[in-house]
């Protein structure tokens, strides 16, 4: 499902940006995290998709010296984290590899593990939430396109936002989709494609995912 197409500047996602650290401020950026149409080849764009991917390269080929304490490795893997993603919590780690476009507009609450072979494609903002778990290979893709051919000749693109809420696990191989916000307390089942919002307290399943029970909340 190919969400809404906005024509009007998000002032809220915008403050929202200012509270992020290494954003490439520019008219296409504040369109881009609008929902709106904007080249993807906006300098500022390209120079900060392009120190994303150094980033992003210097943790996935990190490797550890044997003398390296576990809590070393740790360390030295949660600063580039920190160096590459808008926000981050305590107490998170990822495995490489980790593929993000900008990195500035992810943030992550306390407790988050990924497993190896997380893609963030963070054209606008994905907002992860406390105690949230991936399995391997798990998509966040807020990139989208118009279905009018001219508009992808022309490199114009827009985005929408991803939430995932508190105390979610997303199995392997999940891909959540534009403009989808998963609720607090959900298991995606593997190989699920969330292509619409999932209600607190859900396991949703399939392709596309469909909800298949509740589950109680705790405190």
């Amino acid at each position: 499902m190919v969400p809404p197409l906005s024509t009007e500047k998000n002032q809220d996602a915008i403050a929202y940006s200012k509270t992020l650290t290494r954003i490439p401020w520019c008219d296409d950026y504040e369109k881009m995290i609008s929902g709106m149409l904007y080249s993807c080849l906006a300098p500022e764009l390209v120079d900060s998709r392009n120190r994303a991917r150094r980033l992003a390269q210097k943790f996935n080929t990190y490797v550890p010296d044997e003398a390296e304490t576990a809590d070393e490795v740790a360390n030295t893997r949660v600063a580039m984290i920190k160096e590459l993603f808008g926000k981050v919590g305590e107490d998170i780690y990822l495995e490489p590899s980790l593929q993000v476009d900008y990195g500035c507009n992810i943030t992550v609450g306390d407790r988050f593990y990924a497993n190896f072979n997380t893609v963030i494609l963070d054209c606008a903002h994905v907002t992860i939430g406390d105690r949230v778990f991936f399995a391997t290979g798990v998509s966040l893709l807020t990139a989208t396109h118009e279905t009018s051919l001219q508009s992808r000749r022309d490199n114009v693109e827009y985005a929408e936002p991803i939430t995932i809420g508190d105390d979610c696990w997303l199995g392997a191989n999940v891909t959540v989709l534009p403009g989808v916000t998963i609720g607090k307390g959900c298991t995606i089942g593997a190989g699920s494609v969330v292509s619409r919002s999932i209600p607190d307290y859900s396991v949703a399943v399939g392709v596309p995912a469909k909800v298949i029970k509740s589950v109680e909340p705790i405190d």
